[in-house]
């Protein structure tokens, strides 16, 4: 544990001898964290290696003592690998394509988009997030373009049952449909806006959200 924190110091020294005034740490990445979580399972290198420590929070705290700030990159959104345990779990939170197919390759590997729309998966995107601004008192965070809703996807039972509810029409077809684009957008938008609440309330108001 000493040698890592020991190690952690000396990469933020060097970087601010650098000039740099700000780190990108990424922290959450193929459906595993690089810090304990109690919403996603860590990345199975660092449970290997027998850390104890939580790596994030000893970079921020590192980085903060020389005035550089810390804004976590949550590279993956909401895409998941095809076979990890929460989407096992939870095949309800997948987004689907209209033959009912989900996955899409990527580096060689099966993922999947889950639903911004389903309340389970806000749940677990917002305490995914929330819990690690709040511990380590990050300066902001960083979501990619995989926290997205592919245009393609839509056809689940769930967000079907959701845009009959809302709108008392059927998903067309064609899904590249102005009315039904706009509304699976609302849906994401209305995601960002729950996290902007969920970060004020949790006393991280200061801490900002920037989509790359």
């Amino acid at each position: 544990m000493h040698w890592l924190v020991t190690e952690e110091e000396q990469a933020v020294e060097e970087l601010a001898a650098s000039g740099f005034n700000t780190l990108y740490p990424n922290v959450w990445s193929r459906g595993t964290t690089f810090h304990r979580s109690r919403w996603a399972p860590i990345e199975p290198a660092l449970e290997r290696s027998g850390a104890r420590h939580d790596p994030i929070c000893s970079l921020t705290e590192a980085a903060h003592r020389r005035g550089l700030k810390v804004i976590p990159w949550f590279e993956y959104g909401l895409m998941e690998p095809a076979d990890a345990a929460v989407v096992q779990a939870n095949p309800e939170w997948v987004l689907q394509k209209r033959d009912g197919s989900s996955s899409v390759e990527l580096h060689g590997r099966a993922m999947v988009f889950l639903n911004p729309a389903h309340p389970g998966v806000r749940q677990r995107f917002l305490g995914l997030i929330g819990e690690i601004v709040q511990r380590c008192k990050v300066d902001g965070i960083q979501l990619d373009d995989h926290f997205a809703w592919p245009v393609e996807l839509g056809y689940d039972p769930f967000t079907r049952d959701l845009y009959r509810q809302s709108t008392g029409r059927e998903p067309p077809d064609e899904y590249t449909d102005r009315a039904w684009m706009t509304w699976r957008r609302h849906q994401l938008t209305d995601l960002l806006r729950e996290l902007r609440r969920v970060l004020k309330s949790n006393g991280s108001g200061s801490a900002y959200v920037s989509l790359s």
